[in-house]
């Protein structure tokens, strides 16, 4: 990876937050600068006119809707600083979330083909191997391959209708309401949300609707 970045002149970083900026001082080469959205002194896309720019996404939350902006403008030559953790390994501290990803795999190898063998269908072994190799890899272009559209998450086609359906977690009750759009036809719906707010905004999107 930092064969990669020395031999490219072009390099930004995008977005300017703390992980840009934690990226910007590790690397030990120059960057070329900052692209945000909203922040002022940084670059816009409408200003990079190198096509071949490499851009390093520094966002978790946002990745894979910056990825789809510089695709649409026409950039290809991306990074994420995912594939950046495995040469510098501070930057897993902005989420513990890949601290030992590789190593359970290395350490649980035959539970993992366990695992394996008790699917069948096609779906489930695409993105189980998917999920294998990402923690071998950290790339997340194998997670674009399996990723379901945003709106249906939760709800595939495959997904069975059952009657009793419960979320913990329901926030403003948004997946309850795909989930009647899903099946309409259901019995029973529990709910739990712990923070007041959402409760109370759950509970006013929901009251139209019966046995919630």
């Amino acid at each position: 990876m930092l064969k990669m970045l020395s031999k490219t002149s072009d390099i930004y970083i995008f977005p300017k937050g703390k992980l840009g900026v934690k990226i910007a001082n590790i690397l030990d080469f120059r960057i070329k600068g900052f692209i945000d959205n909203y922040k002022q002194d940084v670059f816009r896309l409408k200003d990079i006119d190198n096509k071949n720019a490499l851009i390093i996404i520094a966002s978790i939350s946002y990745m894979y809707e910056i990825r789809a902006q510089l695709k649409q403008e026409g950039f290809n030559n991306i990074v994420c600083f995912h594939q950046l953790i495995k040469q510098f390994p501070e930057l897993k501290t902005f989420n513990s979330s890949f601290n030992g990803l590789e190593e359970d795999y290395i350490n649980h190898k035959q539970k993992y083909e366990k695992l394996y063998k008790l699917f069948s269908d096609k779906k489930s072994l695409q993105v189980l191997n998917s999920v294998i190799e990402y923690r071998k890899t950290f790339d997340i272009n194998l997670f674009v391959k399996i990723a379901e559209p945003s709106g249906k998450q939760y709800f595939e086609n495959f997904m069975p209708r059952v009657d009793v359906f419960v979320d913990c977690g329901a926030y403003d009750g948004d997946s309850i309401l795909s989930y009647i759009n899903f099946n309409p036809n259901y019995k029973m719906i529990y709910c739990f949300e712990p923070d007041c707010i959402s409760f109370e905004k759950a509970k006013s999107s929901l009251k139209k609707y019966s046995n919630i």
